[in-house]
């Protein structure tokens, strides 16, 4: 470097590129959690532009720290720091090695052990000159030394993907594990990002292969969780490496998922599903409390996957779950979702229709109060396959829950005659009570049918008890609505009616397909099945 250049603007080329290199630093030690997002994209972040206000305040720092030097120490520190900038310009610059040597015999000082800033060797590392790093270290350079940042030189070199000073710095004892590799803490809080780490997270397979080979902890734990947990499901490239070097292939993140969940959330997860299954991957862990406690099956189901869903069930995944369990089933969600593919597949291998949770209610709960888009058609696959319709469903505060009709009826101001039939022809009950004086009562549902006079009729044909005191005294019920409910309560229950109504509580004629297979005139087995009045 010339003296010329040191004079005219070496000085400012040289705070550009401390500068620079401070930002470079910066963006290496992005936080853990965009690793671990669940709605991450995974993707690198492309580097951020120079910033000239952090340049300013960058030069500022220096110029203080000069002026503090000049008062303190003047002859050792101001001119250790100067022929350091000195060398750290003639680096940025890829200056022969010579030129190298000229400078660091005319006085360029080893870096303070006390400082925390970019020394020489990471300049090296940025500028991608070995040679320039291997005569530091021989120099006496710190292989190790960190920068404000916590980063070292491999930090730095992984993160770029540099094999070749990845190689050099390791041949020279730089330190490859920085974190505790056993430790009481499952999710450390003071974790820093080891190297492997960042060649994962930038897609460098060959130098996370080297950091590997050299004795890189494939178990490192962060705080939302292990490497592993870390990784791209759509990079299964990434897990076989860490599988192959000793990962534990069943380690839970900080939400209890395991990478096997996170690859079956994925519709283009099955390739890391297979290699993690052909790791012995347990098909079977459940996430956390907050998490439901879900399987990989309900990801799965989630996911839409019906591929994923089938190589599961082939692995032994639980379809069938206890009854405390308590929490929505995979069953529940295909129904939320209105597969019905997915819901066939499920019943077929042994999933329970009648599963509940004081949560949600039943599997028929669900398809009647949420907003599944072909309700019709999953209410009439799952009351063909035994749908319980008047099953009772404790809540959550140990009082029943509404019947899935009430739920129904409940959830919105419109109703489908449609839904309606289907349900009574399947044998609902029709209790017109409070829930408080039966657990099947729909009296207090009502209310929502007062702008749709022909569903309160149908279910009125069908009606089986009524609670005459309170149609007469409750504040629920519109004036249109409390006259209907009188005119039916009023009377004695038609002799047709009360014989449908014991013929459908006969278990051996409950099912439509049964009343069906009866040798009666077609009009009564219409009759039967409401489909006449």
């Amino acid at each position: 470097m010339s003296d010329n250049n040191n004079q005219n603007g070496g000085g400012g080329e040289s705070e550009f590129s401390h500068g620079m290199f401070q930002r470079e630093r910066r963006d290496t030690m992005e936080s853990q959690a965009s690793s671990s997002s669940e709605f991450s994209d995974f993707s690198t972040e492309n580097e951020d532009p120079l910033d000239s206000r952090r340049l300013d305040i960058l030069a500022s720092d220096e110029e203080t720290d000069q002026d503090n030097a000049e008062t303190t120490f003047p002859n050792v520190i101001q001119r250790s720091t100067t022929f350091e900038r000195v060398l750290s310009d003639a680096i940025i610059h890829q200056a022969p090695i010579d030129e190298l040597k000229v400078i660091l015999e005319a006085g360029a000082k080893l870096i303070d052990p006390v400082a925390r800033r970019p020394n020489p060797l990471h300049y090296t590392v940025w500028q991608r000159y070995p040679e320039a790093a291997h005569l530091l270290i021989q120099q006496g350079y710190d292989v190790n030394a960190l920068d404000d940042f916590d980063c070292s030189a491999l930090h730095l070199a992984a993160r770029h993907g540099y094999t070749d000073m990845v190689e050099l710095l390791i041949k020279h004892g730089a330190t490859i594990n920085y974190n505790t590799i056993e430790t009481e803490d499952t999710f450390p809080v003071d974790a820093v990002d080891e190297p492997l780490r960042l060649a994962i997270k930038h897609g460098h397979c060959d130098v996370a292969l080297i950091l590997l080979e050299n004795g890189a902890n494939p178990n490192s734990r962060y705080f939302f969780g292990s490497e592993i947990n870390l990784i791209n499901p759509l990079k299964p490239e990434f897990l076989e490496l860490l599988l192959l070097f000793g990962a534990r292939v069943d380690e839970q993140d900080r939400n209890g998922l395991t990478p096997i969940m996170k690859a079956c959330r994925l519709r283009k997860g099955m390739e890391s599903l297979l290699l993690l299954l052909s790791y012995g991957g347990d098909v079977n862990i459940r996430a956390d409390e907050r998490h439901d406690h879900r399987t990989a099956l309900h990801y799965a189901v989630l996911s839409g996957s019906l591929d994923i869903i089938m190589v599961l069930i082939d692995s032994g995944a639980q379809v069938r779950f206890e009854p405390d369990y308590n929490k929505p089933t995979p069953l529940h969600l295909a129904v939320r979702r209105g597969d019905i593919k997915v819901i066939n597949l499920l019943l077929d291998v042994g999933a329970y229709v009648n599963s509940s949770t004081s949560l949600v209610g039943s599997v028929l709960h669900m398809a009647c109060s949420e907003k599944v888009h072909n309700r019709l058609e999953v209410l009439e696959l799952l009351l063909s396959r035994g749908a319980n319709p008047n099953i009772v469903v404790q809540g959550l505060y140990g009082t029943p829950m509404l019947p899935p009709l009430g739920d129904y009826l409940a959830a919105s101001d419109e109703h489908d005659l449609n839904v309606i039939n289907l349900l009574l022809r399947h044998g609902t009950d029709v209790i017109m009570k409070s829930p408080q004086r039966s657990p099947l009562g729909l009296l207090n549902c009502v209310s929502a049918l007062s702008q749709q006079p022909l569903v309160l009729e149908e279910l009125l044909e069908g009606a089986q008890k009524f609670d005459l005191e309170l149609i007469r005294n409750t504040c629920l019920l519109g004036t249109q609505e409390r006259r209907l409910c009188l005119e039916v309560a009023g009377s004695p229950l038609s002799l047709r009616h009360l014989s449908r109504i014991c013929l459908r509580h006969e278990p051996a004629t409950a099912r439509p397909d049964s009343v069906l297979k009866l040798k009666l005139p077609p009009i009564i087995s219409k009759y039967l099945l409401y489909e006449i009045s």
